[in-house]
Parts: C-alpha cells; sequence; structure tokens
C-alpha cells in the first residue's frame, strides 16, 4: 500500500479523459523542419530526470504478502517482502502497477521486480543487488509492450534526499524511522503498530519530470515537460510544462506561475512563447516566440471546465481519515472526528489562487444555507503568504475552520491542484468531489 496515502483516489485532472473537448492536442515529438526554418527556435535539452521541488514524501511499508498470487524464487531461507510501483495513472485505463519483491540481506538487499507484470519473479532474470552501503536503486519500468523507449523511471531510498535538518524528521541514525512519524503514519497505511524499523520501509521516488535550462532573453530559466499519466510520454493531452521565471531551480506543482499546459502561452519579460513541439520521450522541447494573447488554460480550464459541467465525481474514504488532529491558522485543536455522522466539506486552496478566492463569496452563501442541514465546512489552505491569507479570511467573514495545509494531507487527498471541494456523506465513507462549488450542485446531494 503506498504510503502517499491514497484514500479518496481523486485526480484534479479526470476530466482531460472524460471530457476531450477540453483537452490541448498533442504537441508532435518530431521537429518540423519547414517550423523550424520559419520561426528562431528556443531549444533547450532536457537531460536530467528529476521529481518536483514539492513532491513530498511517499513511503512504502514492506508487505509479508502480495496483493496478487505471485510465484518467487526458490530460495527458502530468503525472507522476502513486497511493495508496489504504479505508473500510468489517472487515465481511462485502470492504474497499473509492477510488484517488486525485496529480500533484506546482512550487506544488501535482493530486489526482483516484475518486469512482465505476470505476478512471476522466476522469469524476470537475476535480482538488482542493493548494497546497504548505497541509500537509493534506480527501476526503470517499461511501461509500454509495444515502444520500448516508454520508460517511467523509479528511485528506491533508504532515506529520503533531503537535507539532514529536515531529513532527521523522517528516518534517524540508524535507519530506522523517526519514532514520531512512525507513529503518525502507520495508521494511514493501516499499520498501527508499524515500528519503522530499518529494512521494513523504503522511499520510492517516480522521476517523471525531464528538466534543464532555456535561454530566453538573455537569461537562463529552469524549464521541464511533466509526465503527468505517468506513462513514459511526455507530450500527451494531460502533460505539463513547468518554468520558473523567477530565476530559480525550484519546479513546483503547486506553483500556478510556474505550471502551464502544453498549449498555453505564456509571458517571459515583454514577449510571449509557446510551444513548437516537443520530444515524446521529454528529452527536449523547442518554443518559439508568438503575437499570440497569453493564456491560462492550465488555471481556467482544469478549475472551470468540470466546475462548469456540474460534474461531481464519486468515490470511498477510508476511516483513517477521521484521525485526521491539527491546529488551524488562529491556533485552535480540531479533529476531524468530531465532524463525523455530519455532511461534512473539505475545501482545499490557497489565497493566491484567483479561483479559489472568486468561490469564498458561494461557500460563504453554501455555509448558510446548509447549515441547518449539518453541514460542516473544514477548509486546507496553502499559503504563500500567512499574513495575506489571516487577513482575507478575516476581511471575507470565512468563520469555519482554516489548517494549514501539509504535505501529508495534500498526497493523501491527492491535491495537485487548486480548487479542491471534497462533500463527505453522513456515513461517513461516501464522498463527492470537484473543484469549484456551487449552492445549485449540492442541493443533489444534501438533503
Amino acid at each position: 500500500m503506498n504510503m502517499r496515502i491514497v484514500i479518496v483516489s481523486f485526480v484534479v485532472f479526470v476530466f482531460y479523459v472524460s471530457f476531450p473537448n477540453f483537452c490541448q492536442t498533442n504537441i508532435s515529438e518530431k521537429n518540423d523542419v519547414s517550423l523550424s526554418k520559419r520561426y528562431l527556435t528556443y531549444h533547450a535539452e532536457l537531460n536530467k530526470r528529476a521529481i518536483l521541488s514539492d513532491q513530498g514524501i511517499s513511503l512504502e511499508i514492506l508487505e509479508k504478502e502480495s496483493d496478487e498470487k505471485t510465484l518467487s524464487p526458490e530460495q527458502k531461507k530468503l525472507n522476502y517482502g513486497f511493495i508496489t510501483l504504479e505508473y500510468n495513472l489517472f487515465t481511462s485505463e485502470n492504474n497499473k502497477k509492477y510488484n517488486v519483491m525485496i529480500a533484506p540481506q546482512d550487506t544488501c538487499d535482493l530486489v526482483y521486480v516484475d518486469y512482465n507484470n505476470n505476478n512471476d519473479f522466476t522469469d524476470d532474470g537475476a535480482p538488482l543487488i542493493f548494497s546497504k552501503k548505497q541509500n537509493e536503486l534506480v527501476i526503470n519500468v517499461h511501461t509500454s509492450k509495444l515502444d520500448s523507449n516508454c520508460v517511467a523511471p523509479f528511485t528506491v531510498l533508504r532515506k529520503p534526499n533531503m537535507p539532514d535538518s529536515i531529513q532527521k524528521n523522517y528516518v534517524i541514525d540508524n535507519g530506522d524511522c523517526n519514532p514520531k512519524f512512525a507513529k503518525f503514519i502507520g495508521p494511514f497505511n493501516g499499520k498501527f503498530d508499524f515500528a519503522g524499523k530499518a529494512g521494513s520501509f523504503y522511499f520510492v521516488d517516480q522521476n517523471n519530470l525531464r528538466r534543464g535550462k532555456i535561454e530566453l532573453n538573455g537569461k537562463s530559466y529552469s524549464i521541464g515537460l511533466y509526465d503527468y499519466t505517468k506513462n513514459g510520454i511526455y507530450n500527451d493531452s494531460t502533460d505539463l510544462m513547468m518554468i520558473n521565471l523567477s530565476g530559480g531551480d525550484e519546479l513546483n506543482s503547486m506553483d500556478a506561475s510556474c505550471v502551464f499546459k502544453l498549449n498555453d502561452v505564456l509571458s517571459v519579460g515583454e514577449d510571449k512563447y509557446k510551444i513548437l513541439d516537443c520530444d515524446k520521450y521529454g528529452r527536449w522541447i523547442n518554443l518559439i516566440k508568438t503575437d499570440e494573447e497569453k493564456t491560462s488554460y492550465y488555471i481556467t480550464d482544469t478549475m472551470y471546465a468540470v466546475a462548469a459541467l456540474k460534474t461531481f465525481h464519486s468515490s470511498q474514504i477510508d476511516d483513517s481519515v477521521w484521525q485526521i488532529t491539527d491546529t488551524t491558522l488562529f491556533g485552535d485543536k480540531i479533529k476531524l472526528s468530531e465532524y463525523k455522522g455530519n455532511y461534512v466539506l473539505l475545501n482545499f486552496w490557497g489565497e493566491w489562487c484567483a479561483g479559489c478566492v472568486q468561490e469564498i463569496p458561494e461557500l460563504v452563501e453554501v455555509n448558510k444555507k446548509y447549515e441547518k442541514k449539518g453541514l460542516k465546512i473544514v477548509s486546507f489552505i496553502q499559503t504563500a503568504n500567512k499574513n495575506k491569507a489571516i487577513k482575507m479570511i478575516k476581511d471575507k467573514k470565512i468563520d469555519w475552520p482554516q489548517i494549514e495545509l501539509n504535505k501529508v494531507v495534500g498526497r493523501k487527498f491527492k491535491i495537485e491542484g487548486f480548487p479542491i471541494n471534497i462533500l463527505i456523506m453522513p456515513d461517513g465513507k461516501t464522498c463527492y468531489m470537484t473543484n469549484i462549488i456551487t449552492k445549485a450542485a449540492l442541493d443533489k446531494y444534501i438533503k
């Protein structure tokens, strides 16, 4: 079970599949010679595989048994455990996963990967050797039987790649989980007795960002292509371009100022640019100057298309969601368990997000309209400026709890854009999810 904590399987871009009219067209992976001659191109080699700067922590607990019945190598002395690597996410196909079997030894771990995905670990060649002196092991998963270049790269780690001052919050010197982290994170995986001993867990990164540098207007910018669906293809309708226009190295999914759909037109100084073409496998990208108007398809289409269709997506949540406890921006303690049995609207937003700010009056009206029917609203806010956020909350008379969104909760609910609204029904399990909320849309669910 993935400790990225997938309890509510909600995808911000689910409408890409359901409503193709809102998708951008694919960007050709081939550099059209006639176009290249016609335009001055700005080329970037994307040679580095990386993770998003705000990707957070993903931890896999070594399971004693696989989710599927498997055939294992006949080595009786080996004590096996299993983790899973998920890919091809959020598409019309079902999510796919690779089983990985790990046999911890004194000096190394033997890592068996079910490359052909047939639940048979005896026909995939020799195991990978993961030395105890080694912190990282790269596993390249081929996501297509027809195209060997489609690869989803995973990195299995003993300790997360981060500064020591932060790393110690997750792993201590002997390789064990930080006891506080183990106690907090275990229950979210259904492992209430998780002790966090070294060798019983691994951190997993999926390096589905390809990044490099591009020169525009005499300045160098970090730029990348993000394989959103994790299918090994970087130019399909859900994929994204990221460019740090402030000049830093970070490429963040939650920073709307640096994330663009592949048909967006962006401003850099006084000039505007768009993608001419990019490599199907994410190895390079070409931009050109344009006189077209600046667009914000990533922000507007993603946030408003689903809302315009008044589309809610149903799902189920795990009881562990009710174990969330936190402190609000104003210092009040809150336990979600206290709201169980009511209609509970979880609102995810940021004071910097235009769509989020726009829906505040509607949320205030929703709160008034359904309060007598037992609706409780709890907001999780991703702040860019906490003082500005607190002032906005006071000025707009938002009187329900506001909790600063942390990465654990963000990953738990798969929050990759804003706003997100999740309505949990009084049974405590059924939920309905959408982007921008409306009173009229809620009439269908709150009786």
